[in-house]
């Protein structure tokens, strides 16, 4: 199996988006309203949405590939792109996400690891990132790669207020 974790070009845009429609719905689908997801992914992951966010300076999408295929990616912020709390001692992991058909394969933990290494090559202290209350999956690995709650904020799921907890991880 090779891996390669690279920065992702406004020309990949359409692979970015067709990845993270697909793991989003595929995480979440089966937990919210199909309503309530329309309405999110027309607002959050539309092209032209995501064109933005590739442009945004202190941003950057990684994709991670297997074998040549689209397996996941990954969304860094630093300040002033981060979502959360504007940190410039952290890097903020925004978005991370394997394909159901490449999970169990420690892909995940590969891109937490990606992401630490960008943290800790950039001079950060803290490694920060968001995730929903009800994802016990999510959770359960995050703390068992030494993150740590550290607060909640509130995410809009389309007409929805959900919470996420805040977890860190010091560098």
């Amino acid at each position: 199996m090779e891996t390669s974790i690279q920065a992702c070009a406004e020309a990949e845009l359409g692979q970015l988006r067709d990845i993270a429609l697909r793991t989003y719905v595929d995480t979440f689908g089966p937990v919210n309203a199909p309503e309530t997801m329309a309405r999110y992914l027309a607002e959050a992951m539309g092209e032209e949405k995501l064109r933005g966010e590739l442009r945004t300076p202190g941003s950057s999408f990684h994709l991670l590939r297997v074998d040549g295929r689209v397996a996941g990616y990954l969304k860094l912020n630093v300040d002033p792109a981060q979502s959360d709390r504007r940190d410039p001692d952290s890097l903020e992991i925004e978005r991370i996400y394997i394909d159901r058909d490449f999970k169990g394969r420690g892909l995940g933990r590969a891109l937490v690891d990606f992401a630490e290494e960008e943290a800790r090559r950039q001079g950060k202290k803290v490694l920060r990132l968001g995730v929903w209350e009800r994802n016990d999956a999510a959770l359960g690995f995050y703390e068992a790669l030494g993150f740590r709650r550290a607060g909640s904020h509130p995410f809009r799921m389309g007409d929805e207020i959900q919470t996420d907890y805040v977890m860190e991880k010091p560098l």
